[in-house]
């Protein structure tokens, strides 16, 4: 995983920064939306998707609050009943500060 702090690997390791993370910051206001010609068709054989939209949350820790608004994408595949994310990524494009304790 990768982040604004540096990259982690192997599952203990992402486990902990989250757990460490949420002690610090609190998130609300989250809302996730689905761009209105999304999802497209990938491949040839039909069975893999690229999603795409549009995010926006609430993130408050000791310093006040920041709203942060960004885009995501989501490409999936789909094998038989079963199905996967194969990849998805965010992108933070905005960030407002909305108090200062």
């Amino acid at each position: 995983m990768v982040t604004g702090f540096g990259h982690f690997l192997g599952r203990q390791a992402i486990e902990q920064w989250y757990a460490e993370e949420f002690k610090e910051v609190q998130s609300s206001n989250n809302l996730v939306t689905v761009d209105e010609d999304s999802p497209h068709i990938r491949g040839t054989a039909g069975n893999e998707l690229w999603a795409t939209g549009k995010f926006s949350q609430t993130i408050k820790g000791r310093s006040g609050s920041t709203e942060v608004k960004g885009v995501w994408s989501a490409i999936g595949i789909r094998e038989g009943d079963d199905s996967e994310n194969r990849d998805a990524d965010h992108k933070h494009n905005l960030s407002t500060r909305c108090d200062n304790p």
